[in-house]
């Protein structure tokens, strides 16, 4: 992946939303991208931070499947 892509910088933004410790603060700030960028991009962006929390999860099997 091209660290100058977008594609990248989702990648690393949803990972410090992952790397949060309360879900409070992972919901302040998406709110606040929302805000600032618009529902489309945050949208994208809670998507990527889904993607990530399910990754995290299957590598430390937790993921049932």
């Amino acid at each position: 992946m091209d660290k100058n892509s977008r594609e990248y910088m989702l990648w690393c933004e949803a990972d410090m939303i992952c790397n949060m410790r309360k879900l409070s603060e992972r919901r302040e700030y998406l709110e606040r991208i929302e805000k600032r960028r618009g529902k489309k991009a945050a949208d994208e962006l809670r998507a990527k931070v889904q993607e990530r929390w399910k990754k995290r999860a299957q590598g430390f099997g937790l993921e049932k499947g």
